[in-house]
């Protein structure tokens, strides 16, 4: 194995076990959010079998009964549901909340032990951004976005097998049309995010920095900078910051 390739495993090790640590003491949480996500996917799958009794047993039928008894079953499928659904985003919420702030301590207590060579060779800016943008990304991943994927994930895979027992041929006409839709979203999902870089590396050229962290203090000057900055409006902006 080459050097390169160890390395690189090596740090997919480190972070693996890194997340692991933060994720160990709220096991129990994450196995009841799991839960909840598993009776959430399955209550909206049974909600076209609760229709379908309502129809089959009450409409067709003609039967009050029957009517009543199918609308209270879909009722009390709906509230399960909703139950589910509250339970999943608040433990979920809470999650990334709480290994977001752990790992905002973590990081602030190693910057503590650094020697002061280190913060002379990084910019303070670049430290910060570190600090709380990047693990305000990490929690909107582990907050809604995980979630959120192994939901869609567990409403494919039950949906499919609903389709297979009610007609292949549907599900075979609905699996040939999903390449049709994520083809396109991914291609240009991967279009934008690369042409973002280059928008974000010129407007950190335009912007200074003491300007960049008073516009995020300010916000009623961003209606100012809604368009990209000339040099005249740049060399306006910075005189007062350099007399501050």
């Amino acid at each position: 194995m080459s050097p390169s390739l160890s390395s690189s495993a090596t740090a997919t090790l480190s972070r693996r076990q890194i997340l692991l640590d933060l994720l160990r003491p709220y096991r129990l949480r994450i196995v009841f959010a799991l839960i909840a996500l598993v009776v959430a996917a399955a209550c909206v799958l049974l909600i076209g079998q609760g229709l379908k009794q309502v129809i089959d047993k009450g409409f067709v039928a003609g039967s009050p009964e029957l009517l009543n008894y199918a609308l209270l079953g879909l009722l009390g499928v709906i509230l399960v549901m909703s139950v589910a659904t509250y339970s999943r985003f608040y433990l979920v919420s809470w999650l990334g909340e709480r290994i977001t702030a752990d790992l905002r301590r973590r990081v602030f207590s190693h910057l503590l032990t650094l020697s002061p060579v280190f913060f002379e060779q990084n910019r303070t800016g670049d430290v910060l951004s570190r600090l709380t943008n990047d693990t305000t990304q990490l929690e909107t991943v582990i907050g809604s976005s995980v979630s959120m994927a192994l939901r869609n994930a567990l409403l494919l895979l039950g949906g499919l097998v609903m389709l297979a027992v009610t007609s292949l041929k549907l599900m075979a006409l609905v699996l040939v049309a999903i390449p049709f839709v994520l083809v396109p979203i991914i291609v240009f999902g991967r279009l934008c995010a690369n042409s973002r870089a280059p928008v974000r590396t010129a407007w950190r050229m335009w912007v200074p920095t003491p300007m960049r962290s008073s516009m995020k203090s300010a916000p009623c000057r961003l209606m100012v900078m809604s368009r990209p900055p000339s040099i005249h409006s740049i060399s306006v902006w910075s005189k007062p910051l350099a007399r501050v």
